[in-house]
């Protein structure tokens, strides 16, 4: 009975072992959790904010989002950048080019991310009045694809649903020059909705 019980034993034993090296090796060195969680994160620049699945969106590239947001206001004037806005089709069109490709990534995983973040119903800049609406517009009416033209540099193409959305996207591109330009200078001001685009997009927000 004896041997019985310790045969048992060694097979339970043996089963915990394997299921620990099978967690080790799928969620690989440097993880703190193997489950999912929810939280609320606050960026002071172009960020995060808001109630998200934060590992989800901080799997989208090798840097975390505080990680990226840091990394890219320290090195905002590495990137040249130019924008154009197409009205008739309610489109704008970034070129932005890197100095080298790690750089092109870095800003192309931090825009995915921050569609993640606005995906799961978080804000970017939670306490900014024009990405407050960016977000709640964004979500629902406004469609951006990043194209690879090279190795260093992307198109990102931002397509709007409605004329509320063309308006948002144009602030939007607006306050995101600046932080190209002035990095953390820009990221310290908040940014008040204009009272036209408030009116635009009163029906989609809730208001009359």
């Amino acid at each position: 009975m004896e041997r019985a019980l310790i045969a048992v034993l060694v097979v339970v034993l043996a089963i915990i072992a394997a299921g620990a090296v099978y967690v080790y090796t799928t969620k690989g060195p440097g993880t703190n959790t193997t489950t999912q969680t929810t939280a609320t994160v606050g960026g002071m620049g172009h960020g995060e904010g808001g109630m998200m699945n934060a590992s989800t969106c901080n799997e989208l590239g090798d840097m975390t989002i505080g990680q990226s947001i840091k990394w890219l206001l320290d090195h905002h004037s590495i990137f040249k950048f130019s924008y154009k806005e197409y009205p008739n089709n309610k489109t704008i069109i970034w070129i932005i080019t890197a100095p080298n490709q790690t750089s092109a990534k870095i800003l192309a995983n931090h825009i995915k991310q921050m569609e993640c973040v606005i995906e799961n119903g978080g804000t970017p800049r939670p306490n900014d009045p024009v990405f407050q609406v960016d977000a709640k517009i964004t979500k629902d009416y406004v469609e951006t694809n990043i194209i690879w033209v090279n190795q260093t540099t992307i198109k990102v193409v931002k397509v709007a649903a409605n004329d509320c959305a063309y308006e948002v996207i144009k602030l939007h591109a607006d306050i995101v020059q600046g932080f190209f330009t002035t990095g953390r200078e820009e990221a310290s001001q908040t940014h008040p909705v204009p009272a036209d685009v408030e009116s635009i997009c009163a029906p989609y927000l809730g208001g009359s």
